[in-house]
């Protein structure tokens, strides 16, 4: 049961992660959402366009999300892991950092099977 809690984490991090940083979406939505951040500041800009941070706060906001909302269900990874023995804060920020190196995992396997695929 936890290798699937960990494998849907992984797999909703990824797809929220992918729209945001490359999808145009209906009515070119996440389009409008970069250039609007990137307007606001250039560094919440960069952070639209990086599979690395973006995800990372993916993964605070799906953690805190799980703390407050459904404590009693451990629907992100630290929480199945640390919950009871950890605060919550420290749940947050490890979450974070397990969607930040899974997403980049997952995307940088993505581009290789894309360029081995260009080659052929």
């Amino acid at each position: 049961m936890e290798w699937i809690v960990i494998f849907v984490f992984s797999i909703v991090a990824y797809a929220i992660s992918n729209h945001f940083v490359y999808a145009h979406g209906p009515v070119h939505i996440y389009d409008k959402i970069r250039d609007l951040a990137n307007k606001l500041s250039p560094n919440l800009g960069e952070l639209f366009s990086c599979m690395i941070c973006f995800p990372t706060w993916v993964g605070f906001i799906l953690s805190v999300a799980n703390s407050f909302f459904l404590p009693e269900l451990a629907v992100t990874p630290m929480m199945l892991l640390l919950a009871g023995y950890a605060p919550w804060w420290v749940i947050m920020i490890l979450d974070g950092f397990f969607a930040s190196g899974i997403v980049w995992l997952i995307h940088t396997f993505q581009e290789a099977l894309e360029r081995s695929n260009a080659n052929e």
